[in-house]
């Protein structure tokens, strides 16, 4: 069964993913087109995934031998009484 493609727009990329891949012709080239889609659209995360791992990595644990700041005792230094 022929594929026939109505779309002029259409018609076209078909044409230039068919020349990009060298496809023997345009149903081999829609084909090629559909397989990439798919497979780039399966390993696509989820909003909710992305989210997740931006707020796992978001708070790292403070290191164990930080240095306090005394916000008190810095305040008093500045003003030399």
């Amino acid at each position: 069964m022929p594929f026939y493609i109505r779309d002029n727009t259409v018609r076209e990329l078909a044409d230039e993913v068919k020349k990009l891949a060298k496809s023997p012709n345009r149903t081999e080239a829609v084909r090629i087109a559909l397989m990439n889609e798919r497979d780039r659209l399966r390993g696509e995360k989820s909003i909710r995934q992305k989210i997740e791992e931006r707020l796992k990595n978001r708070h790292l644990p403070l290191p164990k031998n930080r240095v306090l700041f005394d916000q008190k005792e810095f305040s008093d230094s500045l003003w030399d009484d």
